[in-house]
This record gives structure tokens, C-alpha cells and sequence, in this order.
């Protein structure tokens, strides 16, 4: 990017992460201001209006990957990644790891179904990168426990009923039914 070249103040409709391979920029989210450098990542959420622009001094240069679809809330919960803090540092994750998933992204693309599986398979081994130097184990589960919640809700099944139900929560929780127990003492 050229010194102070910018994007916004504008809304996407789907999710988009960014990571900064050289320079510094500025990200600004929910009226909050991110001082970003190389190695750091931040994440566009849908429907938030944002702003970045690189320094005039050091301008950055970054990758990026937008993506959308039923999954994409859930493996972004998974992530260290929040809505009240859309950045991850860069003592987070080791080395260049993120650039090296955002480059394979790259390296497949195109727009054929053989090459938009290609990027799907690089952007799920990306977000799994990120789910897996999340911080906290039981902030995992208990998004898991908050999907099991809102999936059981929306199929219209009383909570007080799951024992009936126990097949539909075990397949979505992918039959680990004592990750089931522990979600339901959390939510209770």
C-alpha cells in the first residue's frame, strides 16, 4: 500500500482477515483505534462499518482472505478473534505461519469448482491455525455449548427434552456426549 492509502470508513457483508506481512497501519472498529504492525492480524466482521490505512511513514503491506457461509461464525468464535477485539497480536502465533496459509489461499485460487475447493480447504487449514493458538480451551467449549443451545432452539426442542433428543445434540457436538454433560452445567 502507499503511505496513508486507505479503505473505508465503509461495511463488508462477510468476514475478512488481514495480516500484516511488512509496515505499520491503523485500524479503527467500533470507534476503537488498533496501532498495527508486521505480524499482526485484525478481522473485518459483516455488517460493522470499519476503517485501515497504512502509516505515512511505514506503510504496510498485508494479505487477506474474506469468506462468508454457515460455518463462518463458529470457526471465527473458535479463533481468539472477538468483535471487542478484532486484532491478534503477533506474540500470538509463531513465526509466519498465517502468511504461509494466506499464500497457499493465493496459490489455488481461480474459478473453477476444483480451485474454489482448493481455497475452502486453505481457508479452513488458515482458521485452524488461529483456533489452535486460541488462548482459553473452555472458551472453545463454551462456544460449543452456546451452538448447542442455539441449535437445539432452533429445531424447537424444549431443553428439558434433550434426553429424547440426545441423537441430534450428540451428532452436532460430533457424539461426544461428555462434552455434552459439561455444556449443559454451563448453561444451566
Amino acid at each position: 500500500c502507499g503511505p496513508e492509502q486507505q479503505w473505508g470508513p465503509g461495511i463488508r457483508d462477510h468476514y475478512c482477515i488481514h495480516h500484516i506481512i511488512s509496515g505499520k497501519g491503523t485500524y479503527v472498529a467500533d470507534k476503537k483505534v488498533y496501532h498495527l504492525g508486521e505480524g499482526d492480524s485484525f478481522i473485518l466482521y459483516p455488517d460493522t462499518e470499519v476503517k485501515y490505512y497504512a502509516d505515512p511513514d511505514d506503510p504496510w503491506e498485508y494479505a487477506w482472505a474474506g469468506f462468508m457461509g454457515t460455518d463462518a461464525a463458529v470457526m471465527v468464535r473458535a479463533t481468539d478473534f472477538a468483535r471487542k477485539r478484532p486484532v491478534i497480536g503477533r506474540d500470538k502465533i509463531p513465526g509466519d505461519l498465517i502468511w504461509r496459509q494466506l499464500e497457499q489461499i493465493y496459490q489455488v485460487r481461480g474459478t473453477t469448482y476444483e480451485a474454489a475447493a482448493a481455497m475452502t480447504g486453505a481457508l479452513y487449514t488458515m482458521l485452524s491455525v488461529f483456533i489452535h493458538y486460541a488462548e482459553k480451551e473452555e472458551k472453545k467449549e463454551k462456544h460449543i455449548t452456546k451452538d448447542m443451545v442455539d441449535f437445539v432452539d432452533e429445531k424447537v426442542i424444549p431443553f428439558g427434552e434433550l434426553d429424547d433428543d440426545e441423537r441430534i445434540v450428540c451428532r452436532f457436538l460430533g457424539d461426544d456426549r461428555s462434552l455434552q454433560s459439561r455444556g449443559q452445567q454451563d448453561v444451566v
